[in-house]
Order: C-alpha cells, then sequence, then structure tokens
C-alpha cells in the first residue's frame, strides 16, 4: 500500500486531509437550515391556504380565520407573529409590500410598506452637512418603518378585524 505512495508522510498527509474534508462536510450538514424544519408535517386544506417561514406565525394567520377574519386579517397577523419567531428577518420595524385584489375589486392595489425618510432630510440637507454622494448605508440612508402602517392600510381598507384584534 505504501508504495503507491513516495513516502510514509505523504500518506499521513492524504489520510488527514481526507479527515477534514470529511469533518467539514459533516459540519456543513449539521448547520443547514433544512435539517431543523424537514420533519414539518404537511398541511393539507381545502377552505384557506395560510403559508410563512415558521409553522408558529402559519398558526396565529390560521387561527384569525377560525375566529371569523379575512385573508387580509390573516396576513397581518402572520406577518406580526413572524416578528416574534424571525425577528431578524421580519418584524414591525422592518418594511413590507402587498399587492391585493379583493374578490369584489376589479382591480390589484398595491400597498408600499417601504421605509420613508424623515421628515426634516432633503438633498439640502446632506449638502450642508457636507455628505456627498448621499450614502446608501448608515445611519444617513436610515428610513423609518413602512411595516406597521402598511398593516393598518391593510386592516382598514380590506380587514374585519382591528390591530388589536389580530
Amino acid at each position: 500500500m505504501f508504495s503507491k505512495f513516495n513516502s510514509v508522510k505523504n500518506f499521513i498527509s492524504l489520510v488527514v486531509v481526507m479527515l477534514l474534508i470529511c469533518i467539514v462536510g459533516t459540519l456543513c450538514l449539521a448547520m443547514s437550515p433544512h435539517g431543523e424544519y424537514a420533519t414539518r408535517p404537511i398541511a393539507r386544506g381545502t377552505q384557506y391556504a395560510v403559508v410563512s417561514n415558521n409553522p408558529l406565525s402559519t398558526m396565529a394567520g390560521e387561527k384569525i380565520l377560525m375566529q371569523g377574519g379575512n385573508a387580509f386579517d390573516a396576513v397581518v397577523a402572520t406577518l406580526a407573529a413572524l416578528g416574534v419567531v424571525e425577528p431578524s428577518h421580519s418584524g414591525i420595524g422592518g418594511e413590507n409590500f402587498l399587492l391585493a385584489k379583493p374578490i369584489n375589486e376589479d382591480k390589484v392595489t398595491a400597498i408600499n410598506g417601504g421605509g420613508t425618510a424623515p421628515y426634516a432630510i432633503s438633498i439640502d440637507w446632506f449638502v450642508s452637512q457636507g455628505i456627498a454622494p448621499i450614502p446608501g448605508s448608515g445611519w444617513p440612508a436610515t428610513v423609518l418603518p413602512g411595516a406597521l402602517d402598511s398593516w393598518v392600510v391593510t386592516l382598514e381598507k380590506w380587514g374585519t378585524m382591528s390591530l388589536a384584534e389580530v
């Protein structure tokens, strides 16, 4: 077996490299986000569907439907719950955008829950502060979160429940 290798040193180096590959592969597999949710139950329904990144937020939306809320009430409940179970990805301090086509309306409506710049900020303000070009990151680029306002607008326009109820 050692005749295929120039020396025992090369053989040992090969074994070490193979072990490292196995260890790194095992660690990558263990850290995979799919492993945690691979055994989620399959949900089937005939009356409605609620889908989200997390089963707990999905259940929040489903609960609203079971209490008599409509799809828009369930959307807001699901988004609010996502902010609790995945705070680094979703929530009240972020942005969201909604395209809606209610069954009783002939048009698609867009609700822009993107952030807005603070009232006192303008291009002239950046120039007066010597900030040019206007940055795309950092505190000068920070916007006021628009998610909460879009939830309120959605519920007022199409919901059957209040924000407190959902």
